[in-house]
C-alpha cells in the first residue's frame, strides 16, 4: 500500500496527508494498478468564536431587541387603556384599536423587534438570547410604575431584581456554543486545482 501524493500546484503548499492512501491490487508492479481513492471523512466542526466586532454587533442587536420590546409594550398598554376592554374574537374592535396612535406605534415597534430578534437568533444561542433580553421585563416594570402609574408590590420588585441579576450573569457567557452549519465539502482536487483523476481506465 502506498500513499498518493498531491502534485505541486503554484501557490499551494505540499501536503503529504491531504489524500488518503490508495490500495493497489495484488500483482501490480510499480503501483500501476487500478483503484479508487477512498472518500475523505468530513472535518470535525469547530465552535465559532466571535471577534470583538462580532460580539459588539450581537450586543447591539440585543439592545435593540430589549429597547423595542419595552417601547412596544408601554405604547400598547397606554393605547389599549384608552381604547377600553376588548372581549371576544370579533375583528372590528381590533381594527378600531389599531387606529389609536399609541397602538399603531406599539405595533410598529413590535415589527422592528421581530426583525432584530431574528437577526439576533441567527448569531447567538436561544439559551443566551432569551435570558439576556429578559431585562426588558425589568425595564417594563419600571416604566409601568413611573410612566403609567402602576403599583408595583414588594414581591414584584424582588422578582425584578432576580431577573436583572440573571440577565447580567448570562450576558457574561459565550454567545454561541453550537457549531456552524458545515459547508458542502469540496473535494481536495477541486480546492487545490486541476489534478489528474483518481480512477484509471479499465483494461
Amino acid at each position: 500500500m502506498r500513499r498518493s501524493r498531491r502534485p505541486s500546484v503554484p501557490g499551494v503548499p505540499p501536503d503529504d496527508d491531504a489524500l488518503p492512501p490508495v490500495h493497489e491490487p495484488r500483482g501490480s508492479a510499480g503501483g500501476g494498478g487500478a483503484g479508487l481513492t477512498a472518500a475523505r471523512s468530513p472535518s470535525v466542526p469547530s465552535l465559532r468564536t466571535e471577534t470583538p466586532a462580532g460580539l459588539l454587533k450581537t450586543r447591539e442587536l440585543a439592545a435593540i431587541v430589549v429597547l423595542t420590546q419595552v417601547l412596544a409594550n408601554v405604547a400598547l398598554s397606554h393605547g389599549m387603556q384608552s381604547v377600553g376592554p376588548i372581549a371576544g374574537l370579533a375583528v372590528l374592535p381590533y381594527l378600531r384599536a389599531l387606529l389609536n396612535p399609541w397602538v399603531a406605534a406599539g405595533v410598529f415597534c413590535l415589527a422592528v423587534w421581530m426583525l432584530a430578534n431574528l437577526a439576533l437568533l441567527s448569531r447567538a444561542d436561544l439559551s443566551y438570547v432569551l435570558p439576556v433580553t429578559s431585562i426588558s421585563y425589568t425595564l417594563v416594570a419600571l416604566m409601568g410604575h413611573f410612566l403609567l402609574g402602576e403599583q408595583v408590590s414588594g414581591m414584584r420588585w424582588i422578582g425584578i431584581v432576580v431577573i436583572t441579576v440573571g440577565a447580567m450573569l448570562v450576558g457574561g457567557t459565550q454567545t454561541r456554543t453550537v457549531p456552524d452549519v458545515l459547508e458542502r465539502e469540496v473535494p481536495t482536487h477541486a480546492r487545490a486545482g486541476a489534478l489528474p483523476g483518481t480512477m484509471e481506465e479499465k483494461r
